[in-house]
């Protein structure tokens, strides 16, 4: 269980050396990716001891010889997981990207993931969703799930959305979501639509529904299994 084994350490930061920057960490998410982490059951395994942290915004606060495009005070996000549940660290400069300051910290820090998980599975692939049609997915209320449904309501797409609470449906509602409905047994038959594409980061038995409601030839994206 990851809050029996994380605690919290002091150590030396150092000074960046060539091609690197040192950090003023500002804010990082929890993710479950993180989670997944520290059980030591996600795609990268941890060298122990570790800090964990895939995502975050910090402040540049010194520069190593040869960085160039970047400099003290400049705001920028990670692009690649370095511990950023952390005051500051020393990564590779090329691995962050600057900012707009004007971002708030709690969006800055989360855009490497969620957002870029949601344009990937909306635009990539042999068959992308075209303008008018219908796409479905569950978790919806989950940080890919409310970029989904922004998204895909930019790119003129219709999205049914499944989510486990009531209180769930209003908010996506209110973000533009076309149906909400419960992620139940018998949904599949009040769905508005037959989508071309599912979305799905649960699996069991709500992604055999989503399959089921699939159109013709439609296909299925999972990105994630939290069942």
């Amino acid at each position: 269980v990851p809050e029996d084994v994380v605690t919290v350490e002091s150590c030396e930061v150092g000074q960046p050396g060539p091609g690197q920057v040192l950090l003023k960490m500002e804010s990082a998410p929890i993710n479950p990716a993180d989670l997944n982490f520290i059980e030591g059951v996600y795609g990268l395994k941890p060298s122990l001891p570790s800090v964990a942290g895939l995502e975050g915004c910090g402040t540049v606060l010194a520069t190593g010889d040869g960085v160039t495009g970047l400099g003290t005070g400049d705001r920028v996000m990670l692009l690649r997981g370095y511990g950023s549940w952390s005051t500051h660290l020393v990564c590779p400069a090329a691995d962050v990207l600057a900012i707009p300051a004007a971002i708030p910290a709690a969006q800055a820090c989360m855009l490497k993931v969620n957002p870029m998980t949601a344009f990937r599975m909306l635009t990539e692939g042999p068959t992308p969703p075209a303008r008018g049609q219908w796409i479905a997915q569950n978790a919806a209320n989950s940080g890919v799930g409310q970029c989904v449904v922004q998204i895909a309501r930019a790119l003129g797409m219709q999205t049914i959305n499944l989510v486990r609470r009531e209180d769930a449906i209003a908010p996506l509602l209110a973000l533009g979501a076309d149906a909400v409905l419960l992620d139940e047994p018998g949904w599949v038959e009040k769905s508005p639509g037959r989508p071309g594409l599912g979305l799905n980061a649960v699996g069991g038995d709500s992604a055999t529904r989503l399959m089921d409601v699939l159109a013709d030839g439609g296909r299925m994206t999972t990105y994630g299994a939290m069942s």
